[in-house]
């Protein structure tokens, strides 16, 4: 992959539902998806969010020949990339998609990681341009 995901369906072609409002996002217990504030243009740039539950879900979230990374991947990963300085070889360069500072950021290895953010258990966002939230602890 070279960039953040945006699938719209599981791999068994199910419709991941989009749910837009803060009170069902927060109550849910089944997949979904929305893009940062409702705002169509940030999937485009920063590709969607998705709770919990469609990250786990066993029709899976990832096209064919992907999956979302446990512990150990994201454990080589970084060891691959040098560790320490292995986030900012995944990150998008410069201050378009990044607020500053950005130190670090090369994109080296062609990722591109935009700071999609992240939408809370509440149903609030947080942190667009300032984190990608791609490490999801307890998948084994």
């Amino acid at each position: 992959m070279q960039s953040n995901l945006k699938v719209t369906k599981y791999r068994d072609n199910t419709v991941i539902p989009k749910i837009s409002d803060a009170n069902s996002w927060s109550k849910l217990n089944t997949g979904t998806r929305c893009s940062y504030e409702n705002v169509l243009s940030n999937s485009y740039i920063y590709r969607n969010l998705y709770n919990w539950f469609a990250v786990a879900d066993i029709r899976k979230i990832c096209p064919v020949g992907w999956q979302v990374p446990n512990d150990s991947d994201w454990v080589i990963l970084s060891n691959y990339l040098g560790g320490v300085y292995a986030g900012g070889k995944i990150k998008a360069s410069g201050l378009k998609y990044w607020n500053s500072p950005n130190k670090g950021a090369t994109n080296s290895n062609g990722f591109t990681a935009l700071p999609s953010g992240r939408r809370n258990y509440d149903g609030s966002y947080s942190n667009i341009k300032y984190h990608s939230f791609f490490r999801y602890y307890g998948l084994g």
